[in-house]
């Protein structure tokens, strides 16, 4: 089961890189999240060719599709994250300008690679793979909402007639208010109100469900097949 590289030229002459496993099997395509890119499915893409002809996507602005370049965004990303406010206050700026010239360093030296910064737990370093090819004018049209724009997600939901199983992370709401993650409790009633056909599955981990449980998400899949 070979993994095949493949781009896509569309009609204004954009690419749109993905990757598949080709065989007779019924077609399964997996879509990333914002900030990472397709080969975050790869530890579970192999498992499921079992089952599945699977295709990794990588997003406009994300992986190796067209996108934007103007500056290092995951250094930025990394000297701006939310993380810095579980260190103490009285040795915080210290710890950030300490561990931010060698994250910077590292960076100058292999651009191409995943970020690492030492003492930095690998549970939260997981969030930068794919960040250097990362187009944040994408994250940007989630920000100020343009992303959305012009669509009815409740008639897009209500048009949806086969069978759905949707996989809801644990809710994690921060101090901000904001949902770290897709969607909220309340959100997910809407849906399965939309969507005729739809049975849910819990997971107690973060939105990054393939990755944080691999085998519980490749179980959910296959068994639905």
């Amino acid at each position: 089961m070979k993994l095949v590289n493949n781009k896509f030229k569309t009609s204004d002459n954009n690419i749109i890189n993905y990757y598949e496993i080709k065989n007779s099997n019924h077609t399964l395509l997996l879509i990333h999240a914002q900030g990472t890119n397709a080969m975050s499915y790869l530890k579970v893409a192999k498992k499921l060719s079992k089952k599945f002809h699977v295709i990794l996507v990588d997003c406009y602005g994300h992986g190796k599709s067209s996108h934007n370049k103007e500056k290092d965004f995951v250094y930025y990303y990394f000297m701006n994250q939310y993380c810095w406010n579980f260190f103490p206050e009285d040795s915080r700026e210290k710890i950030k300008n300490k561990l931010g010239e060698f994250a910077l360093r590292y960076r100058k030296a292999h651009p191409d690679k995943t970020l690492k910064v030492p003492f930095w737990p690998k549970k939260f370093l997981e969030a930068f793979k794919g960040l250097n090819e990362y187009d944040a004018y994408f994250g940007e049209a989630f920000y100020d909402n343009s992303f959305n724009s012009g669509i009815d997600y409740n008639e897009l939901l209500s048009n949806i007639k086969c069978n759905t199983l949707f996989m809801k992370a644990k809710t994690v709401i921060g101090e901000d208010g904001l949902v770290q993650g897709a969607l909220t409790d309340e959100d997910l009633q809407q849906v399965t109100t939309l969507i005729k056909n739809i049975k849910v599955e819990y997971f107690d981990c973060g939105h990054g469900i393939h990755s944080e449980k691999p085998k519980e998400f490749i179980k959910a899949i296959t068994s639905k097949s």
